[in-house]
């Protein structure tokens, strides 16, 4: 007898079973291409604006104790050159500024500027310094700047 295990949503998407099951399909487009499993990418202390630009509209999970855990959507990626005067021993060529919203971002934003632990699949896990930026329409978005 062959007992299965109810998946959640979460289990089919990291798992990759998703991807299979189109292609799995006869006549779908994904029954003919190859499907391969996405790379992990270099990591939050080396990931620079092109890396991070695919992540734009993927959910990233954010937790300190203050706050507990919050899930963050990545809103925005932008290079900022530093041109010659950048040190050489910083661990990219460019810095990178992130942008994030959640509808559950009120209390990052209440707690201001701080230290807290990001996660994200291919970008593992690191503890970096966040902060609210103001809108000019008054909402408030969650910026980190990586160096």
């Amino acid at each position: 007898m062959n007992t299965l295990k109810p998946m959640g949503r979460r289990d089919v998407v990291l798992s990759g079973a998703a991807l299979a099951t189109i292609s799995a399909v006869p006549g779908s487009a994904a029954a003919t291409a190859p499907v391969a499993p996405l790379a992990p990418l270099s990591g939050w202390h080396r990931a620079t604006a092109a890396e991070l630009e695919p992540l734009i509209g993927q959910r990233f999970r954010a937790h300190s104790p203050e706050t507990g855990p919050v899930a963050l959507r990545l809103v925005a990626v932008e290079p900022v050159q530093s041109g010659a005067a950048r040190p050489a021993q910083l661990p990219r060529p460019e810095g990178v500024i992130a942008v994030f919203d959640s509808p559950d971002k009120a209390p990052l934003v209440e707690a201001g500027h701080r230290v807290l632990r990001l996660s994200h699949a291919r970008l593992g896990s690191a503890d970096l310094f966040i902060g609210p930026v103001r809108e000019r329409d008054g909402s408030d978005l969650l910026e980190i700047v990586l160096n």
